[in-house]
C-alpha cells in the first residue's frame, strides 16, 4: 500500500520530457575510431533520447505498478495566446490550465479474473475566455477548454471485455467523445472540431455523464456501438442530474472500420 502512495506522489507530473541514460566510456585502445565514429559525442558522457515522463520510470516503481494492473497518469495541459484589435489598438490575453490524475486497474493483471477494468479521473481547471465572445468562434479552440473553471470527478466507469473483445461494455460515467466520433488522428490537431462534430449535444468533457456504451467486433476490423448517457450536459452535475432534467438522454448509433495501409493505421466513421 505505502508503494502505490509512494507512486502516486511521484507520478503527478507526467509531460513528455527527455530522459537522460549514460552510456560506458570506449575502451582505450579503440578510443580514436570510438571518436571519430561519435565526433559530437567526444566529450560526453551521457545522450539524451525521447521518455514520455518527466520522471522516466521512477526507480522501477512505475513498471512494477503497470505489471500489477495499476497504471496511474497524470498531466497539466497550458493554453495560453494573445488577440490584438487593430480598430482600437487594444491587446488582450487569455490562459486556461487543465490538471489530470487519473488511475487504471486491470483485473487480469492483478490475477482476479480476465477482461476487467476500472478507471478514474479527477480533473481541476480554470476557464480563461468564452471562444464566442472571444474568437467569435462556435467551436472552442481545442478539446480541452472548459466554458468555466472546474474541480471534479469526471470519470468514473468499469469496462469490460468478452471473448477477447468480440463484445466490450463500459459502465458509468464517461466521455462519450472517447468512443464515438472519435478520430486518433484528430485528437493531434489543436481545433476540437477535427475530433468532434460542434453542434452534437454529446456528454462530453467538461461535461462527462453517466452511460452505457456497448461495442461489437465484426468480421474484417468492422465494428458496429452504441452510447445511452444522461443528457444533461451541466458541468458537475451528475450524478445528482441522473437521466433527469431538461434533457433526459442522449443516445447515439456509431459504425466504423479500421485500416492499416503501409503500416499508419486509420478509422473510417
Amino acid at each position: 500500500m505505502k508503494k502505490i502512495f509512494f507512486a502516486i506522489f511521484l507520478c503527478l507530473l507526467t509531460f513528455k520530457a527527455n530522459a537522460i541514460e549514460e552510456i560506458s566510456l570506449p575502451k582505450e585502445e579503440n578510443l580514436q575510431s570510438e571518436q571519430t565514429k561519435e565526433e559530437n559525442k567526444i566529450f560526453s558522457l551521457q545522450v539524451i533520447e525521447d521518455s514520455p515522463y518527466l520522471f522516466g520510470d521512477v526507480f522501477g516503481i512505475r513498471s512494477s505498478l503497470e505489471e500489477e494492473g495499476v497504471n496511474i497518469q497524470s498531466s497539466y495541459i497550458i493554453n495560453s495566446f494573445v488577440m490584438s484589435n487593430r480598430s482600437n489598438r487594444s491587446t488582450k490575453g487569455t490562459y486556461t490550465g487543465l490538471f489530470t490524475l487519473s488511475a487504471e486497474l486491470d483485473s487480469e493483471k492483478m490475477d482476479l479474473y480476465k477482461g476487467g477494468k476500472l478507471f478514474i479521473s479527477y480533473q481541476i481547471g480554470n476557464s480563461g475566455y468564452n471562444a464566442i465572445n472571444f474568437l467569435n468562434s462556435y467551436s472552442d479552440i481545442n478539446s480541452y477548454d472548459s466554458p468555466r473553471s472546474i474541480n471534479q470527478l469526471s470519470e468514473l466507469y468499469y469496462e469490460h471485455s468478452f471473448k477477447d473483445d468480440l463484445f466490450n461494455l463500459k459502465i458509468g460515467k464517461q466521455d462519450a467523445n472517447v468512443d464515438f466520433q472519435a478520430l486518433d488522428t484528430g485528437f493531434n490537431f489543436l481545433n476540437l472540431s477535427f475530433s468532434f462534430i460542434p453542434n452534437t449535444p454529446m456528454p462530453l468533457f467538461p461535461s462527462q455523464q453517466m452511460g452505457v456504451r456497448a461495442r461489437l467486433k465484426l468480421p474484417k476490423d468492422f465494428y458496429i456501438q452504441n452510447g445511452f448517457y444522461d443528457g444533461n450536459l451541466g458541468i458537475g452535475s451528475n450524478p445528482k442530474s441522473f437521466f433527469t432534467g431538461e434533457n433526459d438522454y442522449f443516445n447515439i448509433t456509431e459504425g466504423y472500420k479500421l485500416t492499416n495501409i503501409n503500416n499508419k493505421p486509420g478509422k473510417y466513421l
